[in-house]
C-alpha cells in the first residue's frame, strides 16, 4: 500500500477501534478515553473493577469484547446489560471472551430484551454459566452465528429457535447438560455448523 493511502487510512480510522484494560473502580477515566467515534471496543476488566455503564453512550458502536478472565466476580448482572442492549443497539458483534480457565462467569443471565440488538450477527455466551437463553433471542433474525460453547449449565435451547432463518453456525461443544433439541432447529436450512448434542 502506497505511504500516502496508508496514512490516510489511519486518519479516517483513528479512535474507530480502542482497547482499555479496567483495573479497581476507574469509572472516571474510563469515561473521558471513551469517543463517540469508537465503533470496535474491547474491554478488559481486572481484580475488583466495574463495568463501565459509560460504554452505553456510544450508540454507533459495531463490536463490543468484554474479557472478563482477570476477574474473580461477576462483573456483569442483569440489570446493566439490559441497561447496554437498550442504547447499543446498532451492535453487530457482542463477545463475552471467557476461557475454559476462568474462574467466574461474567454474566449468570441474559436479559430478555437481548431483543434490541437487532442487526447483531455474532453472539458468543461461551463459558458462561448460563442455565437458560431466553426466547427473546429468537427474535435476532440476523445472528449468523452463536457460540454456547462450554455453557455447561445450560439446559435447553429457546423453543422459537426456528425463527433464526439467517443462522449459519451454532456453536455447541461442551453443553451437555442441553436436554434436547427444539423442534424447529430443523427450519434452520442455512446451517453450517451444529456440534453434536449428548
Amino acid at each position: 500500500m502506497h505511504d500516502m493511502v496508508h496514512d490516510f487510512a489511519q486518519f479516517v480510522s483513528e479512535n474507530e477501534c480502542l482497547s482499555l484494560e479496567i483495573n479497581g473502580s476507574e469509572e472516571l477515566d474510563v469515561t473521558n478515553s471513551l469517543d463517540e467515534k469508537v465503533r470496535h471496543l474491547m474491554l478488559i476488566i481486572g481484580e475488583g473493577a466495574i463495568f463501565p455503564v459509560s460504554t452505553r453512550r456510544i450508540k454507533r458502536m459495531r463490536s463490543l469484547l468484554i474479557d472478563g478472565g482477570r476477574s474473580d466476580h461477576s462483573s456483569l448482572n442483569g440489570e446493566i446489560l439490559e441497561e447496554l442492549f437498550r442504547e447499543l443497539t446498532s451492535l453487530r458483534a457482542l463477545d463475552f471472551c471467557e476461557s475454559y480457565h476462568s474462574r467466574s462467569s461474567l454474566t449468570p443471565e441474559i436479559p430478555r430484551n437481548i431483543e434490541k440488538l437487532v442487526h447483531l450477527r455474532y453472539l458468543s455466551l461461551s463459558f458462561q454459566h448460563i442455565e437458560k437463553l431466553p426466547e427473546t433471542l429468537c427474535e435476532l433474525y440476523n445472528l449468523e452465528t452463536l457460540d454456547i460453547s462450554g455453557c455447561f449449565d445450560l439446559e435447553e435451547l429457546p423453543k422459537g429457535i426456528g425463527k433464526l432463518v439467517n443462522m449459519k453456525h451454532l456453536l455447541n461443544s461442551r453443553t451437555s447438560s442441553v436436554r434436547y433439541m427444539p423442534v424447529g432447529i430443523g427450519r434452520l436450512t442455512g446451517l453450517r455448523t451444529l456440534g453434536e448434542f449428548t
